[in-house]
């Protein structure tokens, strides 16, 4: 496999926003759903259950595409990665009548991953304590993300999303514990996203995801904060 490398970049963003308390109750997950689509405008994923009215939906979007442009009315943007591989970590409070089908379409066709993760016991009036991300056009075999500095009753999510034909994201490092893995390849043409989380979060929070042959890679780390 031809692989060609145009130099490289690092971009590297922080935010993070001060947080006076935090309980000690565990924000709870509830379900999971995970898909990938080739060149397509539009990737959507079905949760085994409806979600429940006040629970909050993240939605973990990649895209091999760096020029695609995504509709996403009625969620809310937590981070963008704007690479070769590129990223969206959104979220939305599911409603009374909340789909358990969920759908995003972009302005381009190309090869797209979502994962959506259905949370219970997130704060409803500051469900993000902070972000970090990284964007990278050298290909790496490995990414780290973070560190943030979390408190208890906080949960650290973490998404890496790499453009290349790889075998999918594995070895997440400190105790992360895999959510979902979308390998979407076909011939050249790869995509893979893997998201991981950490249930109990005190100190400073970082990952390290692995994954097999040499990719591009984008990579955020995101801390909610609990009830």
């Amino acid at each position: 496999m031809k692989r060609n490398v145009i130099g490289w970049s690092l971009i590297v963003t922080f935010c993070f926003v001060m947080v006076l308390s935090a309980s000690t109750l565990a924000i709870e997950q509830v379900q999971v759903a995970s898909d990938g689509v080739f060149q397509q405008a539009e990737v959507s994923v079905a949760l085994p259950t409806q979600p429940q009215e006040g629970n909050l939906l993240v939605a973990v979007l990649g895209a091999r595409s760096a020029f695609t442009e995504g509709f996403f009315d009625g969620w809310e943007l937590v981070a963008h990665a704007s690479n070769r591989a590129r990223q969206w970590i959104l979220y939305k409070w599911a409603g009374a009548e909340e789909e358990s089908t969920i759908t995003f379409n972009f302005s381009g066709v190309t090869n797209y991953t979502l994962t959506v993760v259905e949370y219970a016991g997130v704060s409803p009036d500051s469900p993000v304590a902070g972000y970090s991300n990284i964007q990278l056009n050298e290909e790496l075999t490995s990414l780290t993300v973070g560190p943030l500095t979390g408190a208890n009753g906080q949960l650290a999510l973490a998404a890496i999303t790499v453009r290349q034909p790889v075998e999918g994201i594995f070895g997440w490092t400190n105790d992360f514990v895999a959510v979902a893995d979308v390998t979407n390849n076909f011939e050249e043409q790869g995509l893979v996203t893997g998201v991981a989380e950490l249930g109990v979060v005190d100190g400073e929070t970082k990952t390290t995801g692995s994954w097999n042959g040499a990719g591009q890679p984008s990579g955020t780390l995101v801390l909610l904060n609990g009830k």
